[in-house]
């Protein structure tokens, strides 16, 4: 089974809120919201380019050219952020994929 940990900020402090009252019982639940409380929730790449896409009504499926990302509203944004970063863009599409395949599925009609 795997356990996805990509969760929303809101998800994780829901289950930090219903842990807190076990923490003086349980050396687990202590541990766990610690761990909740050191996570970052600074948005990936991946994320950033999906909800561009999904936003702007493009296909999140296939990863963007720079061309294309920058024709969406944001999208110039997300491309320059990338280069000032140093970031090469062509790195990102195995990275983009793994993300999708982590986050979604796709059913046949």
């Amino acid at each position: 089974m795997k356990l996805n940990l990509d969760l929303p900020k809101d998800k994780w402090e829901f289950i930090k809120r219903k842990l807190e009252q076990f923490k003086k019982d349980s050396e687990t639940a202590t541990l766990f919201c610690n761990a909740i409380e050191s996570l970052s929730f600074e948005e990936s790449w991946s994320q950033k380019i999906f909800q561009c896409l999904t936003s702007n009504g493009k296909n999140p499926f296939k990863f963007p050219t720079t061309t294309e990302l920058e024709d969406c509203t944001y999208g110039s944004a997300i491309v320059k952020q990338c280069e000032l970063s140093g970031t090469k863009w062509k790195s990102l599409e195995k990275i983009y994929y793994q993300f999708l395949l982590d986050n979604y599925s796709m059913e046949k009609k």
